[in-house]
């Protein structure tokens, strides 16, 4: 889970939430950020290439709430998407309380 945080804290597309902020705070264990329900899904990648394990999963995508308590509670549900390599393909979040 934090390295799937890391890479979405470092993505450099666009969000409306600002979910970067969020993800790194709460990484670092600052008090007024937290992250609530991380969920991974996996997929499977075939190669092609004649090996004796065809099939390795990785993440597709990774669900999770972010909240900011910074005195206006503010949660949002974010999700992010990965390609083979686990680099972060995008990020959407919407407020979900606040």
């Amino acid at each position: 889970m934090r390295e799937k945080l890391m890479a979405v804290s470092q993505f450099r597309g666009a969000n409306d939430a600002n979910v970067q902020k969020i993800a790194r705070n709460a990484i670092a264990g600052m008090p007024n950020f937290s992250i609530g329900r991380f969920e991974l899904q996996y997929a499977h990648y075939k190669s092609g290439e004649p090996v004796l394990n065809q099939s390795v999963c990785f993440v597709k995508t990774a669900t999770f709430e972010a909240t900011n308590n910074e005195g206006n509670d503010v949660t949002y549900k974010c999700k992010a998407s990965f390609d083979v390599k686990g680099q972060v393909l995008s990020v959407s979040c919407t407020v979900a309380a606040g």
